[in-house]
């Protein structure tokens, strides 16, 4: 299954993204959202599509880029619905791609990064799978479905409801269990649980939780 990387201009680890990218050199479509550019030119990667109202990536760094390779570029107006994001997801979504994993989209701007971590929830609707990846931590949200982690999984896993209530939720192999619960998006009792060294795995049976956890 071909996965769509898209890169944006806010907080970024280039080790987390290139050990993805690694994975799947020559299997994805690269999309770089306006001021991602810049990091792309960084690490020497051509984007197969740079798109954006071009309000955060600079004049060199175009100039750069167009001297460098030739580039793809789909210039949106600034006054807009569609983020430089959502833009990109439509446009993989177009070209029939299922997976989906978002690096530079969180940040200092607390409203991006809010509507790009709404994007998971668009990206499901349109019956596909979302991730994005900030500069330690991991989301993405499941419905109705399984998520399995490995006994070598670290650190903390945090669980929300996106929707109004998700039922038929069980947390197993964690610090913190729990067995056929509901879960409010007013009531916050997800937040940081704990892997234990052992598989685990979360179920919801109806509704949305956003995952949110280190790797």
């Amino acid at each position: 299954m071909k996965t769509c990387l898209i890169i944006g201009a806010g907080d970024f680890s280039k080790d987390l993204f290139l050990k993805e990218f690694e994975k799947i050199r020559g299997k994805c479509l690269l999309i770089a959202c306006d001021g991602g550019l810049e990091y792309l030119l960084d690490l020497n990667i051509c984007p197969d599509l740079l798109i954006g109202d071009m309000d955060s990536v600079s004049k060199e760094s175009l100039q750069e880029a167009n001297e460098r390779w030739i580039l793809q570029i789909t210039t949106l107006p600034k006054e807009k619905d569609d983020t430089d994001v959502m833009a990109a997801i439509r446009y993989g979504l177009e070209k029939k791609i299922q997976a989906f994993v978002l690096f530079g989209v969180l940040g200092n701007r607390l409203d991006h990064s809010y509507a790009n971590i709404c994007l998971l929830s668009f990206i499901k609707n349109n019956h596909a799978h979302g991730m994005i990846v900030g500069r330690s931590e991991y989301m993405e949200v499941i419905q109705s479905e399984t998520k399995i982690f490995q006994k070598n999984q670290k650190g903390i896993l945090s669980v929300f409801s996106v929707t109004d209530v998700s039922e038929g939720v069980f947390l197993k192999g964690l610090k913190y269990e729990l067995e056929d619960a509901v879960i409010s998006s007013d009531f916050p009792i997800g937040v940081s649980n704990e892997f234990i060294g052992e598989e685990s795995f979360i179920t919801v049976k109806k509704g949305r939780l956003l995952l949110i956890y280190q790797q």
